[in-house]
């Protein structure tokens, strides 16, 4: 219902074509954060679908309609956008099996009755100002909750480690698969970044880089370190054990010395797999990392006149003593994006530097080294010879070496709110349809 040519008699034609079917319902009557567009549409619409309430499955609404029954017993899948000129002292929505819960508060305070989320499978929360320990208590009251979604909520008031101790302590075990923290206060970081909240099996996603300290004990197998994107992204287990992932926006943060600031929450001596893109790391932070069998990330060439990166930064004899188990070593050489004149990167000779001292160190040939290099492929031709006589494998590829490493997806939270086209409605397409699908 998005405008006054639905008008009341088609409306009630609908109704009644319905019959007894689960309906989806969406309202978006609002012209913006200020205010309904129609006030009689409202009341004229939404006290004809309070009589068929109790055939509603799915519901999105940008305003409360008031006096709404409190028997809904097929609504599953709720999404509120509270309006600012909405009268919330009359809101009575007390759904009896609702798993799918959704509100974008608008920084307006609406009670959370427990009967509507007890059994909640989902529950996303935006632009609450409710206190971080309230939301505690009800996340803790939602023994059944799988996803939590805490979206620009940034309430000051403080939570304190014993007052959250004593709400997280009683608490059944928790059986959260995916939380993410999108813009949220210090305060929402103390009560949610726990062992209690976070297990070994919860995908955790934090945006932007939180100023807490978050240490999670698993061991963690592969690192993803993504520039273009700005994120880290760790994997706890591997993919075949059904591990967990932990993504933490990137930020403003110094590239240098990334690597060890990046795994300083995970740790640091079972990372097997690590990979970087997007620009060079000149770190000689590797020796953490004595379990590295894979490494594989891009380097930048540096432009005429700009702060040279150096591939000996990373790629040298402290790595080869460092990571004994190292088996893979992966490197795209790409140009800078900006173009103009590249400095002399002598990549090629930081390789074969690194395999001789592998070679001293260990009395065995290095097994498999991948280059990709943009900037001057034919330059390895005359070293192929000796590379190889270094290396089990050494190849030189046309693509990036870290196509064949595709960081893992992290599970999307879920989606409530119907996005549809102009020309849908027009062309007289099922826009419902496609709400149904995505709810169940």
């Amino acid at each position: 219902m998005v405008n006054k040519r639905n008008s009341h008699d088609i409306l009630a034609a609908q109704l009644e074509r319905a019959g007894s079917h689960p309906l989806n319902v969406t309202f978006d009557l609002l012209e913006g954060p200020g205010g309904v567009r129609s006030l009689s549409m409202l009341s004229v619409e939404s006290t004809t679908i309070i009589e068929r309430a109790s055939s509603i499955a799915n519901l999105s609404t940008q305003t409360l309609p008031p006096l709404w029954s409190p028997s809904l017993p097929l609504l599953k899948s709720l999404h509120l956008c509270v309006d600012q000129s909405t009268r919330v002292e009359t809101f009575s929505l007390k759904p009896c099996n609702l798993r799918h819960l959704s509100i974008d508060f608008y920084r307006i305070r609406l009670p959370i009755p427990p009967p509507m989320v007890r059994i909640l499978w989902t529950l996303h929360l935006k632009r609450t100002n409710e206190p971080a320990l309230y939301i505690l208590r009800v996340v803790v009251g939602i023994p059944t909750l799988r996803e939590l979604v805490l979206d620009v909520c940034g309430s000051r008031d403080e939570a304190f480690p014993e007052e959250v101790d004593a709400i997280v302590q009683n608490r059944a075990p928790s059986s959260l698969k995916l939380v993410k923290l999108h813009h949220v206060s210090s305060p929402f970081l103390v009560c949610f970044l726990r062992p209690g909240i976070i297990t070994s099996s919860t995908n955790l996603q934090i945006e932007p880089r939180p100023h807490i300290e978050f240490y999670r004990d698993l061991p963690t197998t592969a690192g993803w370190i993504d520039f273009e994107n700005q994120y880290f992204l760790f994997q706890h287990g591997s993919a075949a054990d059904s591990g967990c992932l932990t993504r933490v926006a990137l930020g403003n943060v110094d590239r240098f010395p990334l690597i060890d600031r990046a795994i300083s929450s995970v740790p640091r001596d079972s990372i097997e797999r690590l990979f970087w893109t997007g620009a060079s790391i000149s770190d000689r932070s590797l020796e953490c990392c004595p379990s590295l069998v894979v490494l594989a990330f891009e380097f930048y060439v540096a432009a005429a006149g700009k702060p040279k990166d150096r591939l000996t930064d990373v790629v040298n004899d402290e790595l080869a003593s460092s990571c004994p188990h190292l088996k893979y070593l992966g490197i795209t050489i790409r140009r800078p994006k900006a173009g103009g004149i590249l400095q002399r990167d002598d990549a090629e000779e930081a390789i074969d530097a690194f395999l001789e001292a592998w070679i001293n160190s260990y009395g065995e040939t290095f097994s498999i080294v991948e280059i990709c290099d943009e900037y001057r492929p034919k330059r390895w031709m005359d070293k192929l010879d000796v590379l190889r006589m270094c290396a089990d494998t050494f190849e030189i590829r046309k693509e990036s070496v870290l196509n064949r490493f595709k960081p893992p997806t992290f599970p999307t939270p879920r989606q409530f709110v119907v996005q549809e086209k102009e020309e849908d409605l027009v062309s007289g397409a099922q826009p419902f349809r496609g709400f149904a699908q995505t709810f169940w």
